[in-house]
């Protein structure tokens, strides 16, 4: 059987008709399509309405509608959502103004190594600095050194003080008490136990009782099987070795002229009475010198080491180079020869050979050896000074000649059965003893000298005083409070209270009166029937002075050149204005202070600015004042009338009401 296939679609004629349709369609429609629409109408329903002063400006979304005096604000119907802004009138500023000039006293000074020091502007130049030292005396001196101390030595022994004696032998056990004699009866007592009756059902009833019976004692003679000593015996042989004892702690074989001394436990003391305890009881009972208690010390004292000689130059400042000859130093030398003098071109140390700059620096010490005839020395000797102490001028030296030696110290002697010391004045004590004698010499006309001197070297001080110009101003007003609220309607009764700002105070102003002012910034919206109250208050005055010096010291350089500005201005700011604007419009109505802004205080301009004063450069010598160079910093005239002005405190701005939808 044959398939058939179907197939559906448009035939090519229906095609033909249905594009022919859709032309028709589009040529009825061009007129419409290419006709020119109108913009519709938007309605608005933005806006704002600010209240400041005694005027009022309503702006919508996009400009200013309306302005004028007065305010009275009609809310639109359509709006839902109103949010309102207060800020109060700020304080006025505080009309004070007093200037006036005194004098600041600073000091500093010039030292000859570091330079110039202190709070004072003067800084000597090299001229002033020859001036004030020019020939100024001086004393550069050495300290007297010495070695140190010598350690103190022990010397330890065991003294006859205390000795003891032991008894060896059948002492050392039990003994046999003399009571007990030859045979004889002896009575003793003994614990037995008896019956002294029966209980209720007949049995014995027991108790222990003491009995006497007789027993045989032994002989102590005849039979002693513990080979036992009488106690009495025992006791006679101890009597004798403390009586030895007594006869051998007295012993003294010191000398009367001792300082102090010890009879000591020696080998060749112990053994004669060794042999008189070894004596005591017979063979069996042998008495032995067994010790002489704790031993004991004693301390030879140390000494210092001899001191070196002290030694000083007394010179003047003359500003001459004796490295070159004693060339005279010129006036852009004289910072660097100052710098340089003491410490450099004179110096104190110590070298290790006299008359001699060799081995500068030189310090070691050593202690010394020294025997003292037979003694045995137990104290330590004194340290040597092995330096020699030095003064060096211009690269040249002086020394001492002799160096000081170290003293002997307390000593102990170990002589047989004593031991004896001394730290009489007659022993060869160092201490004190300087070196003697001057070697060598120092360049220039200055000699060295002998003795102990201390350092005079001459310094410079520096007093300033120069004016310092006082201003008080008054202080500004204080800013207002700001305050935001939302509300769902308003109805056009709006009472507006808004502050026109607080005027500038003066001194007479009394604080009840101020308080009245601050009372008056309060700025207010009251609307609904009176049932809503917005308020925001008002900015606090600030019966007060801001002060502000202005020291000479500040604008004058270490040359004496003024930096001073042409004048010095003084003011107080107030407080600025709390409210900050988020959108343009309200940008636009804005003063150069802002809404609730404070006023600022009083202000000085001052054109008298010029310092003056004097100051003075001192040689000093401790604290005593030897030369002075004084000096005086001119004043400029100046006509505090015409050079001056003086400015009152403003007023505060002026608060504002502003409701936005």
């Amino acid at each position: 059987m044959k398939k058939l296939k179907l197939k559906s679609g448009f035939t090519l004629v229906e095609l033909m008709v249905f594009f022919i349709f859709i032309s028709l369609l589009m040529a009825a429609a061009t007129p419409i399509i290419t006709k020119r629409v109108k913009n519709l109408p938007i309605k608005i329903h933005h806006g704002k309405f600010v209240c400041y002063g005694d005027r009022y400006e309503y702006y919508n979304a996009t400009k200013l509608i309306s302005s004028g005096a007065g305010c009275k604000f009609t809310p639109p119907k359509r709006a839902t959502l109103f949010k309102i802004e207060l800020v109060g009138g700020g304080a006025g500023g505080y009309s004070y103004t007093q200037f006036w000039e005194d004098n600041d006293t600073r000091t500093g000074g010039y030292d000859l190594k570091s330079g110039h020091y202190g709070d004072g502007y003067t800084d000597p130049t090299d001229g002033q600095l020859r001036y004030i030292l020019e020939n100024a005396p001086f004393t550069w001196a050495t300290k007297s050194t010495g070695g140190t101390s010598g350690e103190s030595v022990t010397m330890s022994y065991v003294g006859i003080g205390s000795p003891h004696i032991s008894i060896q032998g059948s002492c050392q056990g039990d003994c046999w008490s003399d009571h007990y004699g030859p045979w004889y009866d002896c009575i003793k007592t003994r614990k037995v136990k008896k019956q002294t009756g029966t209980d209720e059902e007949g049995n014995p009833i027991y108790t222990e009782v003491e009995e006497q019976y007789e027993s045989t004692c032994r002989d102590w003679l005849t039979d002693n099987p513990d080979n036992l000593i009488l106690c009495s015996t025992c006791s006679n042989y101890r009597s004798e070795a403390n009586s030895l004892a007594s006869e051998i702690s007295s012993q003294r074989t010191c000398s009367a002229g001792d300082e102090w001394c010890y009879t000591i436990a020696t080998s060749g003391f112990i053994s004669g009475y060794q042999s008189q305890a070894a004596a005591i009881g017979g063979s069996d009972n042998t008495g032995v010198l067994a010790d002489f208690g704790a031993g004991t010390s004693e301390s030879g004292d140390a000494e210092r080491g001899g001191y070196g000689l002290g030694m000083y130059i007394e010179g003047k400042v003359d500003f001459k180079d004796y490295k070159n000859g004693g060339k005279k130093v010129e006036n852009s030398e004289v910072r660097s020869y100052l710098s340089q003098l003491f410490g450099t071109s004179y110096q104190k140390g110590t070298t290790s050979a006299s008359g001699s700059c060799g081995g500068w620096g030189y310090n070691e010490t050593k202690k010394s050896t020294v025997s003292f005839g037979s003694h045995d020395l137990m104290g330590e000797n004194g340290n040597d000074v092995l330096h020699y102490n030095a003064l060096k001028g211009w690269e040249a030296c002086a020394t001492n000649c002799r160096r000081a030696k170290g003293g002997r110290g307390g000593w102990i002697d170990d002589n047989y059965s004593t031991i004896t010391g001394s730290y009489s004045d007659s022993s060869p004590i160092q201490s004190d003893k300087d070196a003697q004698g001057i070697c060598g010499h120092v360049n220039g006309p200055y000699a060295v000298k002998e003795g102990n001197a201390s350092d005079r070297i001459p310094s410079v001080t520096t007093k300033t005083e120069l004016n310092v110009r006082h201003h008080q101003v008054g202080n500004g007003g204080g800013s207002a409070s700001y305050k935001v609220a939302y509300v769902s309607s308003l109805a056009d009764d709006c009472v507006f209270n808004v502050s026109s700002g607080g005027p500038a105070i003066n001194e007479s102003i009394s604080d009840s009166q101020l308080d009245d002012l601050h009372n008056s910034l309060t700025t207010s919206l009251v609307c609904n029937e009176g049932t809503l109250r917005l308020d925001a208050e008002g900015g606090y005055y600030n019966k007060s002075f801001t002060q502000k010096d202005y020291a000479g010291f500040d604008y004058l350089t270490p040359d004496g050149e003024s930096t001073a500005p042409g004048s010095f201005t003084t003011s107080a700011e107030g407080g600025t204005s709390p409210y900050s604007p988020k959108d343009v419009f309200t940008k636009y109505i804005l003063g150069s202070s802002g809404f609730g802004a404070g006023g600022s205080g009083s202000k000085i301009v001052d054109g008298c600015t010029k310092p003056w004063g004097e100051y003075w450069i001192n040689r000093v010598y401790g604290s005593s004042v030897d030369k002075t160079s004084h000096h005086q910093i001119p004043r400029t005239e100046c006509d505090e009338k015409a050079q001056i002005s003086t400015t009152g405190g403003s007023s505060g701005s002026a608060g504002v009401i502003i409701i936005s939808w």
